[in-house]
C-alpha cells in the first residue's frame, strides 16, 4: 500500500498514505459567496461519504475551499481531526470560528508533507499548494494556484533527492528532481468574467470560450513544469443560483473531461473514486454531467444573503461610509498607476473616487450625475449588498467571485490593482 487519492467534489479530495490521511478543501454548503454559488452535481450526505481523516488541509480562505459550516459538523463527529493551514487571513478566520490549528511537525513516520505559499509580494495573496510524499511516491495538490516560478521551484526542491557529485578537485551538491506520482491541477477558472462585464450574447459566448482555452493553457504550463506521471484535473465545480441562474451559460467553465482531449496523462475520477499510485482508478468519468437544468430549477428562486436583510436604505449614511472606506483603502492601497476612477453606481447616482493618492484630480468620494473623462471602473450592486460590503458584513472579493457586481471597464482592460484596492474598501 502506498499513496492514494480519493476524489469527492470540486477541490475536495482525500490523500492517504500508510502513515496519515489528509482531507483537502471540503466544501459542501450551498449558497456560498453571499448566496450565489451552488454545487452541481449536488454531493449528498458528505459526512457519511467522506468519513474520518487525521487532518484537514485548507488551502485558502475562499468559501469553496474553507467551509466553516461543514467543518463544524465534521469536527463534532470526528473531534480528533486537526485543521492544517498556512495563510495568515485563513488562520485568523479559522481561529475566530473557534477551531484549533495543527501546529506540530508535518512528518508522520515515512510520510512528510509541506504547504507552499504562492507569494507574489502582495498583501492580497492567499493561495497555497500541498505536497505529500511517502518514500519515492508523492502527490502535488495545486488547488487554485496560478503559475509561479518561485513556488514551482520550491516544490521541485522539496521533491528532489540530494546527491554529491565528485569532480576533479571539488565536490558539488546536486538535486535530482523526483517527478510527482500524481498532480492535482486546476483546469478551469471561476469568477465574474465574462458574465458580469458584458451584455451582448455573442460577445459573452466568444469570451467564455476564450476563457476556457486560456485556463487550458495554464493547465498545460503547470503540467509541463511539474511533469507528474498522472494528472487529475479538478476543482472549479459550481453553478450560479437565484437571480444569477441565467448567467451560467456565459461563465466559460469547462468540464474536467475536456482535458482528456489534450492530456494523455489525465485521469478524471468519478465521485468517491480512488486512485492508488501504481494501481488503477476504481471508477473514471468520460461523459459530462447531465441534468443541469433540473438543478437550476431547484435553485433559481433562492435569495442572495443581502436580499434577506430588513434595512431602510434611506436611513443609511452611504456618503459617510464611503468616505471612511475610501480613506482606509487609500492608506493600504498597492495602486501605483495614473488617475483611475472607481465609480459606484447606486440608486442615488454615482459615487466617484480616484485610486491615485497624489493627484490634481478629485480624490475624495463625490456624488456626481456625470462622470469625469478618465479611465474608470463602474460597478453596480444591490444597495443592501453595498451596505454590507462597506460595513464588512460581506467581502468585496467574495462579491466579485460570486458575480454580484455588474462591471464596466473604460477602457476595457483588466487591472488587478483595482480589484486589490476594493479588498480594503470598507470601514
Amino acid at each position: 500500500m502506498g499513496i492514494k487519492v480519493k476524489y469527492y467534489y470540486s477541490a475536495c479530495v482525500g490523500i492517504t498514505t500508510p502513515d496519515v490521511s489528509i482531507l483537502c478543501d471540503p466544501w459542501f454548503t450551498d449558497g456560498i459567496y453571499d448566496g450565489s454559488w451552488y454545487q452541481f452535481p449536488k454531493f449528498d450526505n458528505p459526512l457519511d461519504k467522506v468519513g474520518k481523516y487525521d487532518l484537514i488541509y485548507i488551502s485558502h480562505i475562499h468559501p469553496d475551499h474553507y467551509d466553516p459550516i461543514f467543518l463544524r459538523k465534521y469536527l463534532e463527529k470526528y473531534p480528533d481531526t486537526k485543521i492544517v493551514a498556512r495563510e495568515t487571513f485563513l488562520k485568523r478566520a479559522i481561529l475566530s470560528e473557534g477551531f484549533k490549528l495543527y501546529n506540530e511537525e508535518y512528518k508522520f513516520n515515512e510520510t512528510e508533507f509541506e504547504i507552499f505559499f504562492n507569494d507574489t509580494e502582495s498583501t492580497s495573496d492567499i493561495d497555497t499548494a500541498l505536497v505529500v510524499k511517502w518514500r519515492d511516491e508523492s502527490i502535488v495538490n495545486m488547488n487554485d494556484n496560478a503559475y509561479n516560478e518561485e513556488q514551482i521551484s520550491e516544490i521541485k526542491k522539496f521533491l528532489s533527492t540530494k546527491s554529491i557529485s565528485q569532480y576533479e578537485n571539488f565536490q558539488e551538491l546536486e538535486y535530482v528532481y523526483n517527478r510527482p506520482s500524481i498532480a492535482l491541477l486546476g483546469y478551469t477558472g471561476a469568477g465574474p468574467y465574462p458574465q458580469t462585464y458584458y451584455a451582448d450574447e455573442k460577445t459573452l459566448i466568444e469570451l467564455a470560450n476564450h476563457k476556457k482555452q486560456e485556463f487550458f493553457r495554464r493547465y498545460k504550463d503547470m503540467d509541463k513544469a511539474l511533469n507528474a506521471k498522472i494528472n487529475i484535473p479538478f476543482a472549479g465545480q459550481y453553478i450560479l443560483g437565484g437571480k444569477f441562474t441565467h448567467l451560467n451559460q456565459y461563465r466559460g467553465i469547462a468540464d474536467a473531461i475536456e482535458v482528456l482531449d489534450f492530456d494523455r496523462k489525465a485521469t478524471v475520477l468519478q465521485e468517491c473514486a480512488e486512485l492508488e499510485v501504481g494501481g488503477n482508478a476504481t471508477s473514471k468519468r468520460y461523459k459530462p454531467y447531465k441534468e443541469m437544468d433540473l438543478r437550476l430549477k431547484e435553485i433559481e428562486n433562492e435569495l442572495m444573503d443581502y436580499e434577506k436583510l430588513d434595512i431602510s436604505l434611506n436611513k443609511i449614511p452611504f456618503m459617510r461610509l464611503l468616505n471612511i472606506a475610501y480613506e482606509r483603502a487609500i492608506s493600504l492601497s498597492e495602486y501605483t498607476g495614473s488617475d483611475y476612477m472607481l465609480v459606484i453606481k447606486s440608486f442615488k447616482g454615482y459615487y466617484v473616487c480616484n485610486l491615485k493618492l497624489m493627484s490634481s484630480k478629485p480624490c475624495l468620494i463625490q456624488e456626481l450625475s456625470e462622470l469625469p473623462d478618465l479611465p474608470r471602473l463602474i460597478i453596480e450592486t444591490d444597495p443592501r449588498h453595498l451596505f454590507g460590503l462597506l460595513t464588512g458584513l460581506y467581502h468585496w472579493n467574495n462579491a466579485i467571485v460570486g458575480s454580484h457586481l455588474t462591471a464596466i471597464r473604460q477602457p476595457d482592460i483588466f487591472n488587478r490593482e483595482v480589484d486589490r484596492f476594493l479588498n480594503f474598501f470598507h470601514i
